[in-house]
């Protein structure tokens, strides 16, 4: 190979390295521990509480969720109501609010059986 050539291939390299870089979204959601503070989206859940930090989606898997609590983010989640059910969209939920899911009020009609998807705008 000449080093025209390989001159070429390393500029074309570059930049598609370059575009890919930048034409991609960044997701930067995660799980983070919720310590004292309260501004984080938040699950009550049996045995453990999730907490999750920044903009940008993520498939999950929650289960035996009681309480949420939206904290300084604007979020929506999809959502299965029983095991093999639909796939429902919360829409977008407003900043600090709470939410029974259903399994404090004991309502199977609004109980969530799992948390599938989750977006912090």
């Amino acid at each position: 190979m000449s080093s025209r050539m390989r001159r070429l291939a390393g500029v074309t390299i570059a930049a598609l390295a370059t575009t890919l870089a930048t034409a991609l979204p960044a997701h930067a959601i995660n799980r983070v521990d919720c310590g004292d503070r309260s501004d984080f989206l938040y699950f009550e859940v049996d045995g453990a509480n999730p907490c999750f930090a920044n903009a940008g989606t993520i498939d999950v898997a929650i289960y035996g969720i009681g309480w949420m609590s939206t904290g300084n983010n604007e979020v929506s989640i999809k959502y299965r109501t029983v095991l093999g059910g639909p796939l429902w969209d919360s829409g977008r939920l407003a900043k600090w609010t709470a939410f029974d899911l259903g399994l404090a009020s004991g309502a199977p009609s609004k109980k969530v059986h799992k948390i599938e998807q989750i977006t912090i705008y």
